[in-house]
């Protein structure tokens, strides 16, 4: 029986027809084995190596990406088998399709997720046989694996090949090789390959704001960047979200938020810093910007965790929690890499009581990213949660080591020391150092002011937020204001801030409480004004209670488009 060519199917997986071709290659493999099932010749082998691979490939374009392996696995025994053979020209062919198909099962264990079979498979490939791909790929999986040294040399290895191997550099950079090192390479290789350089000054400061960033040094990278943007790469995307992120990690929020905004509107489809962005439109309670935001980024894709993040954050915000721990946990599982999935989660888990769980999602999220202010932040309340106080002050320390005597990492230090009595004039000390470095800072003037009222130092404390309140509006300044007005009898004042907490945060438990703290404390005061406000809130909260009720795992995707938004 006459089977179809393979050149036949080759041409359906050029035209992009992978369905036609996989259907084509099942039947040609079954009239193949059929007619040769006797047969163990060089040519009957070659034939059949080469019809799994091309199931293979159209299996994996269908992202069957299990079976696809096992089939790209048959095609190298084939291979085996081939070379054994006394035909030089076949081995010799043969070896060059191996290294192809050996890179075709990693990419299927990446896709799995399964890392460790993925460098078993690549790591069968010999030295000379390596590919720019292949050492590029076998970088990225020594470098998650902690095998720094295998990773330097294989990112090298890379750009001597590729000089313009940007991935290869910023990899460099990222395992504490030297900027001026990098250049060299990069150059130095570009020369050896083309003969020729050409004017590369902003590819040297593009490499020396990834090292300034590789270093922890984020607001001389994110001035570096705006740099480079400002004077070279106009409105380029890529280096904006670079910008950003270096902002957010400086903890510049309103920089950062900026120019996050400026991205997503100069090109609504990028995914880069998205996932930052939602969380700095949620610390806002920018509800209708984070619905927005969502709605773009799901319909760019569904295959990446951003748009979920996304998601989540506007479900957390409008006390959607069991949707929000669905979606965080979605995004999750497609990039457990993912930091800002992480800290979500952790969140998450937090506010849900899980405080076990929620540490250790926070120490996952601080392994991956040391200097994040934020994962380091929840890993400290969480270990304080569990009395754990040691713990969580060696967390702060190291914060405070690795980046410095910043307002952040001054004001975590002074959040573990405030929960000894001894310690809150060392507390304070530290805390007005930090609103000195950054007169913005939200977080310091708070606990500043909570130091001010464990002191019974009332008057202190309301002057300090009255003062912040006159450039920074947040909920839970009104909040502090109020419990702080109700300690000096001050109710009819008091109830004003905790009204205005409640139309910043509508909901807001702890404005709720001080509500009615005042009504216990002070049953003569005139509350009428605020008693329609505080039904509603309350209504709210019975009502999303209810909500809280459903049962997130029976979700559908077909669910998830309709009733969230």
């Amino acid at each position: 029986m006459q089977m179809v060519g393979i050149e036949d199917i080759k041409s359906l997986h050029e035209a992009g027809l992978f369905s036609s071709a996989k259907l084509l290659t099942s039947f040609s493999m079954s009239v193949q084995e059929k007619d040769n099932q006797d047969k163990q010749d060089v040519t009957n082998l070659t034939t059949k190596s080469s019809l799994m691979v091309l199931f293979g490939d159209s299996l994996f374009e269908d992202e069957q990406f299990r079976r696809a392996e096992y089939y790209y696995s048959k095609a190298l025994q084939c291979r085996k088998a081939i070379s054994k053979t006394k035909s030089k020209t076949s081995t010799s062919q043969g070896l060059i399709l191996e290294v192809e198909v050996k890179y075709k099962v990693y990419q299927c264990y990446t896709c799995l997720k399964e890392h460790k079979e993925a460098l078993a498979i690549l790591e069968g490939v010999s030295q000379k046989q390596r590919t720019p791909k292949i050492n590029m790929a076998l970088a990225s999986l020594y470098h998650r694996q902690g095998m720094e040294r295998s990773a330097i040399s294989c990112y090298k290895e890379v750009l001597r090949v590729c000089p313009l191997a940007l991935e290869a550099a910023t990899g460099l950079l990222k395992l504490g090789i030297t900027a001026t090192e990098v250049i060299s390479l990069v150059t130095k290789n570009q020369q050896s390959t083309s003969g020729t350089l050409a004017n590369s000054d902003w590819l040297t400061s593009w490499i020396k704001a990834q090292a300034l960033e590789a270093t922890s040094k984020h607001t001389k990278a994110a001035q570096s960047f705006k740099a480079l943007e400002q004077q070279v790469l106009h409105d380029n995307v890529e280096v904006l979200c670079s910008t950003a992120e270096n902002y957010y990690q400086a903890g510049d929020v309103k920089n950062s938020k900026a120019v996050f905004q400026r991205c997503h509107l100069l090109d609504p489809h990028t995914l880069q810093g998205m996932d930052i962005y939602s969380y700095l439109l949620a610390q806002d309670n920018s509800s209708k910007e984070l619905e927005k935001l969502a709605k773009d980024l799901i319909q760019v894709t569904q295959l990446k965790a951003e748009p979920w993040i996304a998601m989540a954050h506007f479900c957390d915000l409008t006390n959607r929690k069991p949707r929000a721990v669905y979606f965080a946990q979605k995004a999750h599982t497609i990039d457990v890499r993912n930091v800002q999935a992480l800290i979500l989660k952790a969140s998450l888990l937090q506010a849900l009581g899980k405080h076990q769980e929620a540490l250790i999602h926070y120490r996952e999220a601080v392994k991956l990213s040391p200097t994040n202010i934020d994962a380091t932040k929840g890993l400290v309340e969480c270990y304080m949660t569990a009395d754990r106080n040691r713990d969580a002050m060696a967390v702060a320390k190291n914060a405070h080591k690795a980046l410095g005597a910043t307002a952040r990492t001054l004001t975590l230090c002074a959040t573990v020391m405030m929960h000894e009595s001894s310690n809150y004039d060392k507390a304070k000390t530290m805390l007005e150092k930090a609103i000195n470095l950054d007169p913005s800072s939200n977080d310091a003037v708070c606990l500043l002011a909570e130091v001010h009222g464990k002191k019974q130092e009332y008057s202190k404390a309301i002057d300090l937020l009255r003062k912040h309140l006159i450039n920074h509006r947040t909920a839970r300044l009104h909040q502090l204001l109020g419990d702080y007005l109700v300690m000096t009898n001050e109710y009819q004042e008091a109830l004003d801030q905790y009204t205005k907490s409640l139309s910043l945060n509508p909901g807001y438990s702890k404005a709720i409480e001080g509500i009615q703290n005042v009504e216990k404390r002070n049953g003569s005061v005139d509350l009428d004004s605020d008693d329609d406000a505080l039904d509603t809130n309350n209504a709210e909260v019975i009502s999303l209670e209810e909500d809280d009720a459903e049962d997130a795992a029976s979700w559908t995707s077909q669910d998830l488009q309709g009733p969230l938004f």
